[in-house]
């Protein structure tokens, strides 16, 4: 990854006025090359109580950069031994410099900012963060001057979120671990009836026949880990508005082949450390992927017409050959299509639409490889037949002109 200056703004803003009501600012980030990075200077005076929110281009991290500052006091003396966020009467619970790394401003998960060594460094979980100063009545003057840098990963698309912490014979995923998983839900409704997966800012991959007769208006909900959003807070949980409905214009829905379409969102999907991209395979356009193990995930019954699960679930699952697939279904499976058979182990009903990644093995690298298609049955004795996504990326590229992909 690399460091990056940011944009020829500069931002230097002063909370030294006592119990001030309003001190809220909000800096959105854009860089170019070579250019000056913003500063925010945080003095530390009586009875101030400032936020900030920032903001960074999809695809970055913002590093926050923080060191004492000499500052003249009242009777021009230079003040150079304030250490942050204590005051001079240790209360700790009124001073303090506090961050969120996720970019939360009700800032459940932030940090304190020490600074005893004068200096600080820390770097946000996805494009955004949220950073608030608080002082006593009893502090101490002096100033902290926060320099604002952008940290541009090698790709976009994102990875499992592994620290984060049903499909037939799966267990739960972990909450946010699929931050490119996604569901479609009818407008009016909290029913995810097909599952989907975001491969950039405006667009999911999903089957086709997801998106046939369709009755209503279609909307995509991402950042979700509960089936339904609502039985539990979920600060990550949106439902975007679809703008346009794209099937593959040789899908065949009595052979069903060809079996893939795209949802294009109203607005731009904002990205954040739970809710992200994953990888197009163009690395894999050639492999079949045979013998090797994939994940799938998804809100799917936990057995042939059986209940669906309350998470998201996950699956351990191994590609068989295509031949050996055409023979246990005794008929042709294209080359355009791969398959699935693990005992005991399957996607099933309300899986549809969902995900079959791969995890490169050379860089830990994830990639969405298949689109849930079709089975007999959940976990019976023939395989599960997915879309195979390498086949269409020139499909996928053509359609989405109006955004950009990581190539790995």
């Amino acid at each position: 990854m690399w460091l990056v200056k940011v944009a020829v703004l500069v931002l230097v803003v002063v909370c030294a006025v006592a119990g001030q009501d309003d001190c809220f600012y909000s800096l959105d980030i854009k860089y170019k090359l070579g250019s000056q990075s913003p500063r925010i200077s945080l003095v530390n005076a009586p009875d101030i109580d400032c936020s900030y929110r920032i903001k960074a281009p999809f695809g970055t991290r913002i590093q926050v950069s923080c060191e004492l500052s000499q500052r003249e006091n009242e009777r021009r003396h230079l003040v150079t031994s304030i250490v942050l966020p204590f005051s001079a009467i240790r209360d700790d619970a009124l001073e303090r410099v506090i961050v969120s790394l996720s970019g939360r401003e009700d800032l459940a998960n932030a940090t304190n900012i020490g600074c005893a060594d004068g200096s600080v460094r820390k770097e946000s979980e996805a494009n955004s963060l949220f950073l608030r100063m608080r002082s006593s009545s009893e502090s101490q003057n002096g100033q902290f001057i926060c320099t604002l840098s952008l940290v541009q990963p090698n790709c976009r698309c994102r990875g499992k979120n592994e620290n984060m912490g049903r499909i037939v014979r799966g267990e739960d995923a972990n909450p946010h671990e699929f931050s490119m998983m996604a569901g479609l839900v009818m407008s009016g409704t909290t029913s995810i009836f097909c599952g989907a997966t975001i491969i950039s800012e405006y667009y999911a991959l999903t089957a086709a026949h997801c998106l046939t007769d369709l009755e209503g208006t279609l909307t995509l909900l991402v950042g979700v880990h509960e089936e339904d959003p609502y039985k539990k807070y979920n600060p990550y949980a949106v439902y975007y508005s679809v703008k346009t409905i794209i099937v593959h214009p040789e899908y065949n829905e009595r052979l069903i082949t060809n079996d893939i379409g795209l949802v294009r969102t109203e607005s731009e999907i904002e990205f954040n450390h739970r809710v992200g991209s994953v990888c197009l395979p163009w690395k894999f356009r050639e492999s079949t992927f045979t013998g090797e193990s994939f994940e799938a995930s998804g809100w799917g019954a936990l057995r042939f017409r059986g209940p669906s699960p309350q998470v998201l679930n996950k699956v351990v699952l191994n590609v068989v050959d295509n031949a050996s697939c055409s023979t246990r279904w005794n008929r042709r499976i294209t080359s355009k299509q791969m398959c699935t058979y693990t005992p005991h182990k399957d996607t099933c009903q309300g899986d549809s639409g969902g995900p079959l990644f791969f995890t490169d093995p050379e860089n830990e690298q994830f990639y969405v490889v298949g689109v849930v298609s079709y089975g007999y049955g959940c976990a019976t004795h023939k395989p599960a037949v997915y879309t195979r996504v390498s086949a269409y990326l020139d499909w996928i590229k053509t359609q989405t002109s109006d955004t950009s992909y990581c190539v790995m």
